[in-house]
């Protein structure tokens, strides 16, 4: 993929996504199965049925993504998301890889794996809805509905900072904490945040909740939506990793990025856990120009992307944030943006 080597694909892409959304996948025509094919009689009105992708088709093995009939182009195009609630199993969320002329109209289809995440390698019955986050719940209720949240904490004019925890609660845990912590530590220099929260009764909320953070898409998130095309100064980006201890990445500067490495190391003098500057060979180095992080910049080359381990947001979450936070308020209080 393109680096972000380029100041004017932040703008292009900004726009692009508050617009259109992600550019689409070609539509493929109608043509054998990989599975087996159900009869070609429509759902009732509002149920859809989920199965098996096409053999030609790119989200073969994609876990995240699903293919809608084009019957469905008012309610999501490609790139954009949608929420697929299982008649028994719960929703999930997924990202629409293409649009398709389909003989059997109420079909979507996904991967094995991505059928595997409601835990059934079947067709199956379901719903389908562009709105994602459930409206008007506190983070206590959603957490006791096994749901998830959009949070948007922003003036409507602050460009300096935007901090973000895409993948907040229980799907990549504590990094909405941390978001948080900045934000509320930075306030009076003026700092936005965007905050998705999700979680689910039993476990498993990052198989049901997680997008990829090349995904996400303003036109799916109203929050995200609002501040799409501000074009911030600065983007910091919280995120958990399986294993392995702190790893700063994105697109910004070598030289912040190990400011913020000097002063999480700091924080972490004692324990075991690592920290480092993402290469462009780490596979979360984040430097991506699709990464919300690095577009919702000015630039496009001022996001940088916080990737954590379980011992360092389990245990040392709030340090690592309070580090962070006084390298973003020496950076803001020196009036510094990048060129």
């Amino acid at each position: 993929m393109t680096r972000a080597n380029d100041p004017s694909s932040a703008f292009t892409r900004r726009t692009f996504l508050q617009a259109l959304g992600a550019a689409t996948l070609p539509a493929l025509g109608h043509s054998r199965d990989a599975g087996a094919q159900p009869a070609n009689v429509a759902p009732p009105a509002g149920i859809i049925e989920v199965g098996p992708p096409l053999v030609e088709q790119a989200l073969l093995a994609d876990v995240q993504r699903c293919s809608l009939p084009t019957q469905y182009a008012k309610l999501a195009m490609p790139g954009t998301q949608v929420r697929i609630t299982h008649e028994t199993a719960g929703p999930g969320l997924y990202t629409v890889g293409e649009l398709r002329h389909e003989g059997y109209p109420g079909l979507v289809r996904m991967s094995l794996a991505g059928r595997l995440r409601f835990g059934t390698p079947e067709l199956f019955r379901a719903t389908l809805s562009a709105a994602l986050a459930s409206a008007a719940l506190t983070d206590a209720e959603a957490q006791a509905q096994g749901e998830f949240v959009e949070r948007l904490v922003d003036d409507g004019r602050n460009a300096n900072l935007i901090v973000l925890a895409p993948h907040g609660g229980a799907i990549e845990a504590k990094t909405d904490s941390q978001a948080e912590s900045v934000t509320a530590a930075l306030a009076d220099l003026g700092v936005s945040s965007w905050i998705c929260k999700g979680w689910r009764r039993g476990g498993g909320a990052f198989e049901r909740w997680h997008i990829r953070s090349t995904d996400l898409n303003p036109c799916s998130f109203a929050g995200l939506g609002a501040i799409a095309a501000r074009g911030f100064a600065h983007g910091l980006s919280f995120h958990g990793m399986e294993s392995g201890g702190v790893l700063i990445g994105g697109a910004g500067s070598l030289a912040l990025k190990r400011q913020l490495a000097a002063a999480i190391s700091a924080t972490l003098r004692g324990t075991a856990i690592e920290v480092s500057v993402a290469s462009a060979s780490d596979a979360y180095n984040g430097d991506s120009p699709d990464n919300v992080v690095n577009w919702l910049t000015h630039t496009g080359l001022a996001g940088v992307q916080i990737e954590q381990g379980p011992a360092a947001r389990s245990e040392h979450w709030q340090p690592i944030a309070d580090a962070i936070a006084c390298v973003y308020r020496s950076l803001l209080e020196a009036g510094d943006r990048p060129e």
